[in-house]
């Protein structure tokens, strides 16, 4: 999976993201929802859509790029 730090997706829905709450703590994995128009968090990447939350949350723990 690639990280997508530009575009935004184009489907509503889970997608494993990479988010950052403040730039002193870095980037983590998380999963968020895509509503059409905005994220549910501080999202700056993410990746390929999901069903369900947790398949997103796993997909971005296991494309951490810190790990």
């Amino acid at each position: 999976m690639e990280w997508e730090f530009i575009k935004e997706p184009v489907d509503d829905g889970w997608y494993p993201v990479l988010v950052c709450y403040d730039l002193r703590e870095g980037i983590f994995p998380n999963a968020a929802y895509w509503d059409g128009k905005k994220w549910d968090s501080q999202v700056v990447a993410h990746g390929d859509k999901c069903e369900l939350r947790d398949q997103a949350l796993a997909l971005a723990y296991e494309n951490d790029p810190d790990a």
